[in-house]
């Protein structure tokens, strides 16, 4: 993890925990929301944050119920609307399609309780995100969600109130 401050450093620590999908039943998306919230907020520039990217499940690990983040690979600078909308869009192929959208609205409700997030860029990442998604999954000769193929699913699914 970066530390900011005068100086920024490179802190490594390993983490005895388990990918955070893996306890399906007792995710607190609130609580994953304000993680990730805090997260951003810690890296704040302006208009942009430090966006994870690889928000594969296997790098949100899950301990004595905090969630930490790990492998910053592929990390940039870039609104955070970015980093949301491929996290959520990897949930599609992991969480009961019944359960996706109240998991939705308690994550999105846990990040904005500590960081605003604009809609209109909402949209637009969450459309980049969908076409990167079936881009990979094409190229891996991965099966596609239905949802991804129908973006109007998906922006309902996934909308902002």
């Amino acid at each position: 993890m970066l530390d900011y401050g005068k100086e920024n450093w490179l802190i490594i620590q390993f983490i005895d925990g388990f990918p955070y999908v893996d306890a399906r039943r007792s995710i607190d998306y609130c609580l994953l929301g304000k993680t990730i919230a805090g997260f951003h907020n810690a890296t704040r520039a302006k208009d942009q944050v430090l966006c994870h990217i690889d928000n594969n499940p296997k790098n949100i690990l899950l301990k004595t119920g905090q969630y930490y983040l790990i492998d910053f690979e592929d990390s940039e600078m870039a609104a955070p609307e970015t980093d949301l909308s491929h996290l959520v869009l990897f949930w599609l192929g992991i969480i009961d399609p019944r359960e996706i959208e109240p998991a939705f609205k308690a994550f999105i409700s846990g990040y904005r309780s500590l960081a605003p997030l604009n809609p209109e860029l909402w949209l637009h990442a969450l459309e980049h995100s969908r076409q990167r998604f079936v881009q990979r999954r094409e190229a891996h000769a991965k099966p596609i969600h239905a949802s991804l193929q129908k973006p109007e699913i998906l922006f309902h699914t996934f909308a902002l109130d």
